[in-house]
């Protein structure tokens, strides 16, 4: 009786690891020391209280870094240098794969939001990781539009710097509007809106780093019971997932 119990629990166990083959892994863009200015944008600077930018990632790029496959991307994080003077108001991101090759005109259509945060302050000298609430899946073809604002901070001043790197081939992959009088997660970038806002593009983009999980090359079945278990056989009951995987089933 305990060793058909201990072979039983075995079992499990192994179908356990099958079902956990697919394992988050690290891609991160642009490398170098060089830094924003105090004064220019980036994603967390504060030089105006209110702050939206636009920054693509090109296929390429991500492919260089190391996420050669559509992939689910879980975490992401700017390489922050200097915090912003003040906490960021409902600092939000939002993501949409692309085929755009540049981010000169604003793209305000189709993005899904990953991830918000009442106030966020972020830490220094190093990728300030986030979690996303909504995780996000890279097709693995397309470029990648990272949209970022928040909303006016208590104050500003020259500050919230973040490393950055410039894309070989040339391009401009970021575009920003900020503002002390008004809200600009609303507000289109590199556009007038009529109230006085700074906007503009930008050669250098931020570094960033993602985790993200593979997708399988086959679909994992779900394994619902095991029966008839001695200690020459098992009859295992599994559910095929559908529509059937190109692939097949592990």
């Amino acid at each position: 009786m305990k060793k058909t119990t201990l072979l039983k629990t075995s079992l499990w166990l192994v179908l356990f690891v099958l079902a956990l083959k697919v394992n988050a892994q690290t891609v991160t863009i642009g490398s170098g020391t060089s830094q924003s200015n105090a004064t220019v944008s980036s994603p967390v600077n504060n030089e105006y209280e209110s702050h939206h930018c636009q920054i693509l990632y090109t296929a390429a790029e991500i492919t260089a870094g190391g996420l050669s496959s559509a992939g689910t991307i879980t975490q992401l994080g700017f390489y922050v240098t200097t915090a912003p003077a003040n906490s960021l108001p409902n600092f939000t991101i939002k993501m949409k794969n692309t085929s755009a090759a540049n981010a000169i005109s604003y793209d305000g259509g189709g993005l899904t939001q990953v991830h918000t945060i009442a106030s966020y302050m972020p830490g220094t000298g190093s990728f300030q990781m986030l979690t996303l609430t909504t995780p996000f899946v890279w097709d693995g073809a397309s470029n990648l539009l990272v949209d970022v604002c928040f909303d006016p901070a208590a104050g500003s001043g020259g500050s919230g710097r973040v490393r950055v790197f410039t894309p070989s081939p040339a391009g401009t992959h970021y575009s920003y509007t900020r503002n002390d009088a008004e809200a600009q997660c609303g507000i289109a970038t590199n556009a007038d809106d009529g109230n006085f806002n700074d906007f503009g593009t930008r050669a250098a983009k931020p570094q960033i780093r993602f985790i993200y999980t593979a997708a399988p090359s086959c679909i994992t079945p779900a394994i619902s019971s095991l029966s008839s278990l001695s200690s020459t056989g098992v009859l295992i009951n599994w559910t095929a997932p559908i529509p059937a995987p190109a692939n097949g089933y592990h």
